[in-house]
């Protein structure tokens, strides 16, 4: 069994934290529990410490994809070979992240992502505007990279030690998923997608409004065009196009 961590990005979930931290140290055998406490202005590492998790505060809210390169980066340096990654906000339960375990540790795929769509389309755990965004990213994966991913917004990942070493290295600023499913296909790394169950939010509230969501997915579909024309070195770093050889 490889050595896990597993990372929990959090801004305000104070209300859910503590279970989710519990949860996946009950369901993920020989796993450290890391939370990223993104500038949180409730208790939320008071909980999540009291919790049993080792808990980073960043000293201001940087967004998601910085939380979550900041627990890649505790991962690479520390030795980890294998990261769960789970939402603060309960959607995921962490007896679900069992299979994508064992696809990555078994060797067969580089990051399993838990989709809630393989087998059919259900909104029980997102809204209206978030699958119409799922369906539109879904198009251009499969367009721009060759890649079939049912739900490439899904925050549920494992990802073993070529990946860990590849997103330690790059990861978008604002929402990371479907970026960085781009990259890693553009890598060569081998991504793959299997059916999990999702809850709805168990408590806190969403910080992306509608606005937010529209704003999101243009930058989003800007940001694969770029990374679908971007040449990048090995480590999965853009290439400065006025590099001289």
């Amino acid at each position: 069994m490889s050595k896990r961590l597993v990372m929990i990005p959090a801004l305000n979930e104070e209300q859910t934290i503590g279970d989710v931290v519990r949860e996946a140290q009950a369901a993920i055998q020989g796993a450290r529990v890391l939370v990223i406490n993104d500038g949180s202005t409730d208790r939320t590492a008071e909980v999540a410490r009291a919790a049993g998790a080792l808990v980073i505060d960043l000293p201001l809210r940087t967004g998601i994809g910085c939380a979550v390169q900041v627990g890649y980066i505790y991962a690479l340096r520390n030795g980890y070979e294998l990261v769960v990654r789970l939402d603060g906000d309960g959607q995921h339960p962490a007896d679900q992240a069992a299979a994508l375990i064992a696809k990555v540790e078994s060797g067969a795929a580089d990051v399993a992502v838990g989709s809630r769509f393989v087998i059919s389309v259900s909104r029980e755990s997102t809204t209206a505007t978030r699958v119409l965004g799922i369906r539109l990213f879904s198009v251009l994966m499969r367009v721009m990279f060759s890649l079939r991913s049912t739900d490439p917004t899904s925050g549920l990942w494992v990802v073993g030690p070529a990946a860990l070493k590849l997103l330690s290295s790059h990861s978008p600023d604002d929402f990371p998923e479907v970026e960085s499913l781009a990259v890693c296909q553009r890598m060569g790394l081998r991504v793959c997608e299997l059916p999990v169950r999702m809850r709805s939010r168990q408590g806190g509230r969403s910080s992306i409004g509608y606005l937010d969501a529209l704003l999101y997915m243009a930058k989003v579909v800007f940001s694969l065009v770029v990374i679908s024309i971007r040449r990048y070195d090995s480590r999965g770093l853009p290439k400065d196009p006025l590099e001289l050889p």
